[in-house]
């Protein structure tokens, strides 16, 4: 009835797209980046003027909506009514491209709610602390991994001057880009990526953390 009508969806790539309502629950192709995306439903796209389809926004909409698994069933058993909510601060980080500095971010926290019941609870906290260790563990060996490539990188210098300069600041940069991102407990990543999609949501961000807060009772 208004063929003219668009409604206005953020692609992954940060761009504002404008769809027709007619592709309401279908993929389209992105004007800008050519990668497609999902449209949201016809009622999600009459809602508002503009809806963020990035697996970040996602994932803020369903928190906001309190929809599954944010609905207060355990995240693990799926039982009714879990009692524990343990809030996790995901914060991230991306560089900004209009910054006047090299140095410049933009941050972005969003509380991530972690639901459990008793019982899934107590294997909850000895995931995390097995998980503890593991990281100190990965640590431990992407110190290795560093050590290693340096000493690969000053022998590639010493042959090709030239070329080992370059060398040996790309593997450094690169390193140290991957030790920065994966600041954060294993078995929680691991949690956090099953209940919501986590690695999607991080894929495009240049660092992020994770923070633990107090257990917190929602149900007497």
């Amino acid at each position: 009835m208004y063929p003219q009508l668009r409604y206005e969806v953020v692609c992954g790539c940060g761009e504002k797209n404008y769809v027709a309502l007619l592709s309401a629950g279908t993929r389209v192709e992105c004007v800008f980046c050519k990668s497609e995306f999902d449209v949201p439903t016809i009622s999600e796209l009459k809602g508002g003027n503009q809806i963020d389809v990035t697996p970040l926004g996602r994932l803020c909409e369903k928190i906001r909506k309190g929809l599954r698994p944010f609905d207060g069933t355990c995240q693990i058993c799926d039982m009714s009514a879990a009692p524990n909510l343990i809030p996790v601060n995901l914060e991230l980080a991306c560089k900004n491209p209009a910054a006047e500095y090299e140095g410049d971010y933009d941050s972005r926290t969003v509380l991530i709610p972690c639901v459990l019941c008793d019982f899934c609870k107590k294997d909850f906290r000895k995931g995390l602390f097995v998980g503890y260790f593991r990281g100190i563990l990965n640590a431990l060996l992407n110190a290795v991994w560093l050590l290693l490539a340096l000493i690969a990188a000053s022998i590639v210098a010493f042959i090709l001057p030239l070329i080992g300069v370059a060398f040996v600041l790309s593997v450094v940069s690169a390193l140290f880009y991957h030790l920065t991102r994966r600041r954060a407990n294993p078995y929680l990543l691991a949690h956090l990526d099953k209940i919501c999609g986590l690695k999607d949501v991080i894929e495009d961000v240049d660092q992020y953390s994770l923070k633990m807060g107090a257990n917190r009772r929602t149900v007497a």
